[in-house]
């Protein structure tokens, strides 16, 4: 005799044991699922589903239940089509049921579904913690932040245990520039759940909207360390920004080198914030190393190099200009903060606080080295918004408006003026198939 398939022996499994309670019987239906995602094509799936229905017709909690672990296996179609017939047959979904149908819905972006289902899950149960926060989540999505914040508000009143609904409170208060009220509840987040990694980035953010630079930096490295390999992007660009400020350029990189090697997607961030000029080529990194360590004669030829091919680069035309003026060729040096300040005010840079800080300490190393080589007045520097964040701070240990009073060495020959038509500023790196982890 010839062995049994799978299907029967799931069969007789079931006979062996349908004197369980129904209670039971979901654990017992897991042995139809885990085979594989083959085995568990939609077919199997609404087989089993109308056998549950013939046996049990008047226990839709049974029902539900395989229709959550079909969602829970990853079976999202499947899972969709079992609460779609439950409804059919009149079924009501219990608050849970409710939830886990509207995070299917969500996921396939039926809003719509999704809030009726919730509003009239609400409506027989108030006061469910759960349903309120995945309305929050549904108002969010759809830009209604006053109905978002209403609902997690009332689901912190029915739970405030959940650290989710903690973080997410904080979000709010973010929004609402109320920086201490968010630090309390992102660290509440934290205190009720220690392995959550985006609530002290989170904490971070708030940390440095308040001015604690030092606290700051102690949220993103304990959220960065608490994801496996450090997997943690959007913590270490913002490690990275925060060291920026405080003059930390070498640091600075080093975190966004590790952003870029966690292997997500985060090549958009970086080419919104305007951070994605310091890695166009790859000898940006070991230039700027160059300056800080004063081989500027070095830094020059490779500033050189890259401006062959990247002439608009903003931050390449700072450091280019902050080489010369160290080794005191300020007329030269001019010329590329001219063109920093130039190609930094293009409307494709515009917002970018990244850029910005180049700009302004630019603009005011050349008021300062014009003042001591030319007659030239500060009235035909360009104008720039300096409402940016931290703005009194100079980058790095480097003294950008040192004026030494050697005498010029022979004239260094810059590249000739190009078009800022005929190579922009390039935002069109490639994004990585991977997510970004966005905590």
């Amino acid at each position: 005799m010839g062995s049994k398939c799978s299907k029967c022996l799931a069969k007789d499994a079931y006979s062996a044991n349908k004197s369980r309670s129904l209670i039971d019987l979901p654990s017992h239906i897991d042995n139809s699922l885990k085979d594989s995602i083959l085995q568990l094509s939609s077919d199997d799936s609404f087989l089993t589903f109308d056998k549950i229905l013939n046996k049990h017709p008047n226990n839709p909690e049974i029902l539900i239940s395989f229709a959550s672990q079909l969602y829970e296996k990853g079976l999202t179609i499947q899972a969709n089509e079992c609460f779609k017939r439950l409804l059919e047959y009149d079924f009501q979904l219990s608050p849970k049921g409710s939830v886990i149908y509207a995070h299917i819905l969500i996921q396939n972006k039926n809003y719509d579904t999704a809030l009726q289902i919730l509003i009239q899950s609400l409506d027989k149960a108030p006061n469910n913690d759960e349903t309120h926060a995945l309305l929050s989540v549904i108002y969010g999505e759809l830009d209604m932040q006053e109905q978002s914040y209403k609902h997690i508000s009332e689901a912190i009143k029915c739970n405030d245990n959940v650290a989710e609904y903690q973080n997410s409170y904080g979000l709010f208060m973010m929004k609402k520039k109320k920086y201490n009220d968010a630090l309390k509840y992102f660290l509440r987040a934290y205190d009720l759940d220690n392995s959550m990694a985006k609530a002290l980035n989170n904490a971070g953010n708030a940390y440095r909207k308040l001015g604690s630079t030092v606290e700051a930096i102690k949220c993103y490295n304990l959220a960065i360390n608490l994801i496996p390999k450090r997997k943690f992007p959007i913590a270490l660009i913002n490690l990275a920004t925060v060291c920026f400020y405080t003059g930390d350029i070498l640091s600075t990189l080093q975190y966004f080198e590790e952003a870029l090697q966690t292997g997500c997607n985060i090549h958009k961030i970086m080419v919104k914030k305007g951070y994605h000029l310091l890695f166009k080529n790859p000898k940006t990194k070991f230039a700027i190393e160059l300056v800080y360590k004063q081989e500027y004669k070095k830094s020059i030829i490779l500033f050189n190099e890259i401006l062959q091919n990247d002439p608009y680069n903003v931050i390449i035309n700072y450091y280019m200009g902050l080489s010369l003026s160290e080794i005191g060729k300020y007329s030269e040096a001019n010329y590329y903060y001219k063109a920093t300040i130039e190609n930094g005010l293009k409307p494709i840079c515009a917002g970018k606080q990244f850029i910005k800080h180049y700009v302004k300490h630019a603009r005011k190393a050349l008021v300062i080295q014009t003042s001591k080589t030319s007659c030239k007045t500060c009235e035909e520097i360009p104008e720039v918004d300096e409402d940016s964040e931290n703005s009194t701070i100079n980058i790095g240990s480097i003294e950008v408006f040192k004026v030494r009073a050697e005498s010029l060495s022979k004239p260094y020959h810059p590249r000739s003026q190009e078009s800022p038509t005929d190579s922009p500023i390039d935002t069109s790196i490639e994004e990585s198939e991977e997510k970004c982890q966005v905590m």
